[in-house]
């Protein structure tokens, strides 16, 4: 039951990822890529992610939704076309590093911890663009909401 709702939950977040709810930033859909010249060190590189909507199940059942806002600040253009690469690769990792954390039972009852889950993202992104290729992940926003019930 457990495999197959996992599956189910990676297979939504697969299907919205292609029809534009997990959209990337403008170069991610064709548009223009960021210029080496506004790439300095005193800019910084960033992209913006389409918000992130993960469930939060408990006993089998969707208790609430939990919806994060992220902004990556790359190093350097390099690593923004690292990042421009594999970036489907990079929302399918951090959304299932979510979805993990969501489905542990401390972090359910402890809330969410900010600093946890950004190191827990930087860990993924790590592993998949190179250490250091994201300098900070910032979190520009978290939303809970209850979903909606139907009444009979």
């Amino acid at each position: 039951m457990r495999h197959s709702l996992f599956f189910g939950l990676r297979v939504f977040a697969l299907v919205a990822l292609l029809f534009g709810a997990a959209e990337g930033p403008s170069w991610a859909g064709g548009g223009a890529e960021p210029d080496a010249e506004d790439a300095d060190a005193s800019k910084g590189i960033f992209v913006t992610l389409d918000p992130m909507i993960i469930p939060v199940i408990a006993d089998g059942v969707v208790r609430r939704h939990l919806t994060l806002q992220l902004q990556l600040e790359m190093r350097d253009i390099e690593s923004d076309r690292r990042l421009q690469r594999r970036f489907p690769k990079l929302v399918d990792a951090f959304l299932s590093e979510l979805y993990a954390l969501m489905s542990m039972r401390f972090v359910r009852e402890k809330g969410v911890d900010v600093e946890f889950f950004r190191a827990r993202l930087m860990m993924r992104a790590d592993a998949l663009l190179g250490e250091g290729a994201i300098k900070e992940i910032l979190v520009r926003g978290i939303d809970k909401r209850e979903p909606a019930r139907v009444s009979g």
